[in-house]
């Protein structure tokens, strides 16, 4: 048998106390914009900006709290093998949309969703890494929940003026859908100058 690792859904909280990466005077600046008539605009291009980005990455650039629900999905490959021996190594996975900061709880739960024990680090669970981290839960459940906490304590350079670019680009181009949208290069419609800087910082998921 093998196991396919497959998320099975996921809740984020932006749970952040209502700043952005960058402010309006930094926008401003960034866009030459010195008068007030478009300040409502601007504001609320900053969380548009922020947010799609954090889609193109996969990633979080503001603190949230991540509720995740994975599954476990067997296929047959040995007739010698045991399901319990599959189950224990399927939970192997880098957590997504990191930098994770703290992980609060990891539940298994039986198949009707109805939550059996609460599961401890260092003896349950493992995890590995700094900022992205890698969870490998030890049981023989085919279905867990994890909730942690992910977000930059302070934003990186590079997407702090990504986050910029693309604003500019969203005010430039204000009224012109057609302008703003996803591309060949992209599954999520940036700009190519704001795509350049967080390219690096792209992480891959499968949800």
């Amino acid at each position: 048998m093998s196991i396919l690792n497959s998320f099975k859904d996921v809740h984020i909280v932006e749970s952040y106390a209502g700043t952005e990466p960058v402010t309006l005077d930094e926008v401003k600046a960034h866009c030459r914009v010195d008068f007030t008539d478009d300040d409502a605009l601007l504001t609320s291009l900053i969380t548009a900006a922020r947010t799609v980005i954090e889609d193109y990455c996969h990633i979080s650039l503001v603190p949230k709290v991540i509720t995740l629900g994975i599954e476990a999905q067997e296929s047959l490959k040995s007739i010698y093998a045991q399901p319990y021996q599959v189950r224990q190594n399927f939970n192997d996975f880098e957590l997504p949309y990191g930098p994770v900061s703290d992980i609060d709880a990891v539940t298994t739960v039986d198949s009707d969703g109805v939550t059996v024990e609460a599961l401890t680090l260092n003896s349950d669970y493992y995890v590995y890494g700094t900022d992205f981290k890698t969870i490998k839960i030890l049981n023989n459940f085919t279905n867990n929940t994890i909730v942690y906490r992910t977000g930059y304590g302070t934003l990186p350079a590079p997407l702090r003026l990504a986050i910029l670019n693309e604003i500019l680009y969203r005010y430039e181009n204000r009224g012109d859908e057609g302008a703003i949208r996803a591309t060949a290069f992209t599954e999520v419609g940036i700009c190519q100058s704001s795509r350049i800087l967080a390219n690096k910082y792209r992480r891959l998921t499968s949800i």
